[in-house]
């Protein structure tokens, strides 16, 4: 039986349905592209459909997608387009750039318009104790905490910068352009600091020592500012105090046990 007698197969045979609709789908397309009237009054009515999903609020600018790093995959699709494939989800190409780039959209996007999953970032300590998160030379704090375990944060620089990330079992599940600048030499030397603040509250070497290592791993990375570190005897008073509180600390929880 040709394709174009092709029965409607039953629904319960979701791969056979699916085959048929895609089929139908193809056909109709074809139809209405060459008939250059069907084909105008076809992009007219999606013109239509997007305004009305954009003045609904159902359109987010797709602009607001961010995503760097990370492997992908593009494949063909059955029209001979091109199909991006990452962390498992598909987008397909939206525009090419003059510099080269190529901006893509994810399949989905009726109710999907910007997506990222996957990405590293760090999560370090304040000096006040809150949480503070690094990400692309970057810093962002706790905007809130959302009900189905998921976190967002939001850009430090939050008087000209309103970027936030929303990050959910250690992934990225979304990411906003920022409209400042980002420092990784500045994201670094925290780094530097938070990884000397650890050692010096449970190993117990010398604060001197502490300080020395965990300069040399930050040299044979190949960071080319590591003369920007601050100076031993510009920040062995903090290493001292952090280490003075976890022993008081760790000396009060065994108080509390003994008692208990």
């Amino acid at each position: 039986m040709s394709s174009g007698n092709m029965l409607k197969p039953k629904k319960t045979d979701r791969n056979a349905f699916l085959a048929w609709k895609r089929d139908m789908e193809r056909k109709r397309y074809a139809k209405i592209k060459s008939d250059p009237e069907l084909y105008a009054k076809y992009k007219e009515n999606n013109k239509k459909k997007y305004q009305k999903r954009k003045e609904e609020g159902n359109v987010k600018i797709i602009s607001f997608f961010y995503c760097e790093g990370g492997d992908f995959e593009i494949i063909t699709s059955q029209r001979g387009g091109n199909i991006l494939l990452r962390n498992g989800h598909r987008y397909t190409t939206k525009r090419l750039n003059t510099n080269g780039s190529r901006a893509w959209r994810c399949v989905k996007r009726k109710i999907c318009f910007y997506y990222c999953e996957g990405g590293d970032f760090e999560i370090i300590t304040s000096q006040r104790g809150g949480d503070i998160l690094l990400r692309n030379g970057y810093r962002y704090t706790t905007k809130r905490r959302n009900t189905n375990g998921s976190r967002a944060w939001r850009c430090v620089k939050r008087k000209i910068c309103k970027a936030t990330i929303v990050t959910h079992n250690g992934k990225v599940k979304r990411e906003e352009v920022h409209k400042c600048q980002p420092n990784y030499v500045e994201n670094e030397l925290k780094k530097f600091k938070q990884k000397c603040i650890d050692k010096a509250e449970t190993e117990q070497i010398p604060i001197s020592e502490i300080y020395t290592q965990t300069v040399h791993e930050l040299r044979s990375t190949g960071f080319e500012f590591v003369d920007e570190i601050p100076d031993y005897n510009n920040i062995k008073t903090a290493l001292y105090s952090h280490r003075s509180r976890a022993k008081k600390n760790k000396q009060e929880n065994v108080d509390k046990s003994e008692e208990s």
